[in-house]
């Protein structure tokens, strides 16, 4: 890893003792499959958190949310969820 400090991401390192599947307690589908191929929850946090975006926290999640909800119903309306 090339964080800084060093152990930046030491936090990480039991991940998969504290993390699910997306589309927990459910499983996952097509729109949650879109979601996760389209980065959308990356995007998010780089976009809440980098002063370049010139994009608060709020507005980053709504806009994920926003996405998301585009998603679904798309998926909804094709009848494969």
């Amino acid at each position: 890893s090339q964080g800084h400090p060093a152990t930046k991401y030491n936090v990480l390192e039991d991940v998969t003792n504290w993390t699910t599947n997306m589309g927990y307690p459910g499983y996952a589908n097509a729109a949650i499959g879109e979601i996760a191929g389209s980065y959308i929850v990356s995007k998010m946090f780089n976009y809440g958190i980098n002063p370049e975006f010139n994009t608060t926290v709020e507005e980053a999640v709504k806009g994920a949310e926003t996405e998301c909800k585009r998603i679904f119903t798309k998926w909804k309306e094709k009848g494969l969820l």
